[in-house]
């Protein structure tokens, strides 16, 4: 039987999530229309093939052809006698071409925040593209892209972080962290418990089919039978002991490597099953702290509809000895 595969290891075997974004932005920007109907070639059938020329001879064009919004490519022979007009890729063009595929490095991490350099770098190259094709037709995406660079270098700026595709404080992001990775724990363990009770009751079931396909043992006699039957019977039943003794069959010795096997699979599975029930508290205990740590920080900070206290009032003047009063009553 096959060794059964857990969540945790399938995600070791899933390539970084920014690689798979940054694949996934390549395929978009290759099936960009300003990029792929660069050149268009008008048969004098009525069909217009709109792509990219790769060569051409004398006689024939050889043409690579965007289908289906550009998710198909086909590449097509066209004899030039077929061709009503070309309509091939200026430079300006092709200039526009790679600068734009250049930007498809310049991708945003749903996950996580980048640097401050980083922004500044995505942000520069985007006004640097805005700034020299200002007739593109990628314009509206790359203005779009744009916004959302300056508005995450925003976010970090003020102190937020991102996690799972959420902006927060770096207190939110531990509490949030902590109870996720607790949460992936608890739902490990149950899918791996499921596969162990599966596991088990298969195990159960080709235990008992090689328990029906062993051959029962032959009955022991009281004692000898001196007739003529007895030694006639005798000599019958002797051979086919020998040949019940000789081995097991295939199909016994079958079963037995696949109980082997499915043992096997179990104590993996209990070996598993064990490593995560240790993980568990100490997850939870990572999450108490996160959760008393965002408390701690809360309360610590001051309201914000607290309202300043109003200055203290001036303290009264000293009262003048009694000849500055008498003087000043004489000379008002």
């Amino acid at each position: 039987m096959p060794a059964l595969r857990t969540r945790e290891n399938a995600q070791k075997n899933q390539p970084p999530l920014r690689g798979l974004l940054c694949f996934f932005v390549g395929l978009l920007l290759l099936g960009h229309p300003s990029l792929l109907k660069a050149d268009t070639l008008t048969l004098k059938s009525g069909d217009v093939l709109e792509g990219q020329i790769l060569s051409e001879t004398d006689t024939q064009i050889e043409i690579r052809v965007s289908l289906y919004h550009g998710t198909i490519f086909s590449t097509r022979q066209v004899d030039k006698a077929d061709v009503q007009s070309i309509v091939r890729e200026t430079p300006e063009q092709k200039q526009e071409k790679a600068a734009y595929a250049s930007l498809v490095k310049y991708t945003l991490n749903p996950n996580q925040e980048l640097t401050k350099d980083q922004y500044e770098a995505g942000i520069a190259a985007f006004e640097k593209f805005q700034a020299k094709f200002t007739n593109s037709a990628a314009t509206a995406e790359i203005n779009q892209r744009l916004m959302d660079w300056k508005a995450e270098a925003g976010n970090v700026a003020s102190g937020k972080v991102k996690f799972a595709s959420t902006w927060m404080t770096p207190d939110e992001k531990k509490v949030k962290a902590a109870q996720e990775a607790l949460q992936s724990l608890k739902s490990q363990l149950a899918d791996l418990q499921v596969q162990r009770a599966q596991l088990a009751a298969t195990i159960a079931t080709t235990q008992a089919k090689l328990t029906a396909a062993q051959p029962a043992p032959a009955p022991s006699s009281a004692g000898e039978r001196r007739d003529l039957a007895g030694r006639l019977t005798a000599g019958i039943t002797a051979p086919q002991q020998g040949e019940a003794s000789a081995g097991p069959s295939s199909e016994v010795t079958a079963y037995q490597q696949q109980i082997s096997q499915e043992q096997g699979t179990l104590t993996s599975l209990d070996a598993k099953i064990k490593d995560i029930q240790t993980q568990i508290p100490q997850r939870e205990q990572e999450a108490k702290l996160a959760i008393a740590s965002k408390a701690g920080a809360s309360s610590n900070a001051p309201p914000k509809d607290a309202h300043p206290m109003p200055p203290p009032p001036p303290a009264p003047e000293p009262t003048p000895p009694w000849y500055m009063r008498v003087w000043n009553y004489f000379h008002k």
